[in-house]
């Protein structure tokens, strides 16, 4: 939004509060809409899931406890999570306000474009990951699938909604307009992060920032258990500080700092000299590498962790 504002656009910003993937509380929602502004700033707050989408849901905590994920895997079909109440919602904004552009984050509520009633509105998904057999990452970490994943025709159908689709990387770009009609625009714009010159300091210490999904998690613990200790042994000072809300799990030890959620994450990498990022699996682009990059900071990472930050 602060880019497309730079670049002299009106935006207007309309948050569909879901508790079907990740609640977020309240305080988070004032702090969006102070930062948007209270006039731009649009709160849809009922959501309402299908009945059978409820009931796939349970279905897939049934196989999640007892451990029947390796056989067993239900993808989310391409309008799972929809509720056309809120199709409606944006329709009526459209009319008010004459937009020109709708910029859609994810697949899942891609459905919205059908339900717009002008034809000549522009319309945008910004995919941030591939869906299609997501799950599969999980499997190999013998995990329990998490977040959205589908089939590649599940896919398909929503892409093809739109006029334009937004990759985050080239590779992406490339495995989208596979799938997608003629008349859809595949392109990759990649992450916009602004570069903060944090001074390089003196200091033994490192840094890891992430969610609390599979793949920090296993990373992380990964890093702990195989290579921390040989830098303890090396380097008896050294500090390791965590953020983000991964630390939520991980247990309280000695061995490193959990900062948790942090207001301002500059002040974390302001306090440490070196940034890792383990991660052993995982899909899309690593944010927290190009955060590490733009804030001035060597980086250390697995294979993984650089995916998509070279010339691919």
């Amino acid at each position: 939004i602060q880019k497309m504002r730079l670049l002299g656009y009106d935006v207007d910003f309309l948050y569909c509060k879901d508790d079907f993937f990740s609640p977020i509380s309240e305080a988070a929602i004032q702090e969006m809409r102070k930062l948007i502004g209270v006039e731009h700033f649009h709160f849809y707050n009922n959501l309402e899931i299908k009945t059978f989408s409820k009931y796939k849901r349970k279905l897939r905590n049934f196989i999640e406890i007892h451990n029947l994920s390796q056989q067993i895997v239900i993808p989310y079909s391409a309008d799972e999570l929809y509720d056309s109440t809120l199709g409606k919602r944006c329709d009526r904004l459209i009319k008010k306000n004459h937009y020109d552009v709708v910029w859609l984050e994810y697949i899942w509520l891609s459905r919205i474009f059908d339900d717009i009633t002008d034809r000549k509105i522009l319309k945008v998904i910004d995919t941030h990951d591939i869906m299609t057999k997501r799950y599969q990452q999980y499997l190999k970490l013998s995990q329990s699938p998490e977040f959205f994943y589908t089939t590649k025709r599940q896919e398909q159908k929503c892409l093809n909604r739109a006029d334009v689709v937004i990759a985050i990387q080239n590779r992406e770009e490339r495995y989208f307009r596979t799938l997608t009609k003629k008349k859809t625009k595949v392109v990759t714009i990649g992450d916009c992060i602004e570069k903060n010159e944090s001074k390089l300091i003196d200091d033994k210490s490192i840094c890891f920032i992430g969610a609390a999904n599979t793949f920090n998690v296993q990373g992380i613990l990964w890093f702990l258990k195989e290579v921390f200790p040989i830098i303890q042994k090396r380097m008896p000072q050294v500090r390791l500080y965590i953020a983000g809300r991964v630390c939520d799990m991980l247990p309280d030890s000695d061995d490193y700092i959990k900062c948790g959620v942090v207001d301002h994450i500059q002040r974390v990498y302001e306090k440490t000299r070196i940034v890792i990022n383990p991660v052993l699996q995982g899909t899309g682009l690593n944010i927290k590498s190009i955060e590490a990059i733009a804030n001035m900071k060597p980086l250390v990472s697995t294979s993984v962790g650089v995916k998509g930050l070279g010339s691919e």
